[in-house]
């Protein structure tokens, strides 16, 4: 089995991002209104989202595990390699240097879907994929390998 994760220094680049508008809002609120219950609602709303990024940044987070079965893209149900009608990389958008492998399933095949998977179907992404561009290059070409040898990247 292959695991591949989410890679650290973007990560880290998030929860610094985090921190500096944690730090702009409070500052801002603190300027703009007198409010304590809205400087109190914005504070704790940036201090969660900085604990978030800090969490997955301290912690290493699972982007794919692969094996003979299938791919299990972050914390999503196993996707057989059965089921699979495609795997294409694509760019999201024309503006975008981003690649993201998205998996097209064959008819008829369903798989329980978690909320943001859910959120993500109409989406060019899909409800399967993975971001390349959230893993360092040496991933990319690994994954990229280990994906061809079950299905054919188009």
């Amino acid at each position: 089995m292959s695991i591949f994760y989410y890679d650290k220094r973007q990560l880290y680049f998030l929860t610094i991002a985090n921190v500096f508008l944690l730090v702009t809002v409070v500052l801002l609120s603190n300027v703009i209104t007198n409010s304590l219950w809205w400087c109190s609602i914005v504070s704790v709303i940036c201090l969660l989202s900085v604990s978030a990024s800090a969490f997955v940044t301290l912690l290493p987070q699972k982007l794919a595990s692969i094996s003979e079965i299938g791919i299990k893209i972050d914390h999503n149900e196993l996707l057989k390699w059965e089921d699979i009608k495609t795997a294409e990389k694509i760019k999201p958008s024309r503006f975008s240097k981003r690649m993201i492998i998205v998996f097209k399933l064959k008819e008829n095949v369903t798989y329980p879907l978690s909320f943001m998977q859910k959120l993500c179907t109409n989406s060019p992404y899909g409800a399967f994929s993975i971001p390349l561009y959230a893993m360092t290059k040496e991933d990319k070409e690994r994954i990229e390998q280990e994906i061809e040898k079950y299905v054919k990247i188009s």
